[in-house]
């Protein structure tokens, strides 16, 4: 692993906007502020042993790290691994789904407040109104669109969001 530092990519996934939520959690949970950066910095090495052991076998055989991961499971069996990746990602998919779609419950109310007066055409045993059906219908047109773009071509909006996270947080400042 030349070149590399074993915690450079901890510090750039710490910029990602998602994860300085963790630091606003942290000091709403009653912890002073320096327990909290205590916290934070016991937390953040504890997950980033893991995360450098992974990839230190695959910087050491220059193998991708799903293959390294199957190896030990033999020809047949290393479909195995496969199978529980596709299932974890398709009930984490869903519940991104289902937690859009409340989030956008609200966006609309938001937006237009009689949203909240539709009446309801589905029975109570559904388990579903008609404003959540609408909305997961809402959020998953929009984001199917999305989900069809190859990753390689959204790598430029992560220089975007970084950049106006900075922006933010000086601006809060």
């Amino acid at each position: 692993m030349a070149g590399c530092h074993p915690f450079g990519a901890l510090h750039l996934n710490k910029l990602d906007s998602a994860r300085v939520l963790d630091e606003l959690c942290v000091v709403c949970s009653e912890l002073g502020c320096i327990e909290a950066v205590y916290y934070l910095i016991f937390c953040t090495f504890t997950v980033t042993v893991p995360f450098y052991l992974n990839g230190a076998a695959s910087a050491e055989l220059r193998t991708p790290f799903p293959v390294i991961a199957r190896s030990g499971y033999g020809f047949y069996f290393s479909r195995v691994p496969v199978v529980v990746i596709m299932a974890t990602a398709l009930f984490w998919h869903a519940i991104q789904t289902y937690s859009g779609s409340t989030n956008m419950i609200q966006i609309i109310r938001a937006i237009w407040p009689s949203y909240l007066n539709i009446s309801n055409h589905l029975p109570a045993s559904a388990g579903i109104t008609t404003q959540q059906m609408v909305s997961h219908f809402l959020f998953w047109s929009v984001q199917f669109p999305i989900l069809l773009i190859p990753p390689h071509k959204i790598r430029g909006g992560s220089l975007l969001q970084r950049q106006s996270l900075f922006l933010r947080l000086l601006w809060e400042l």
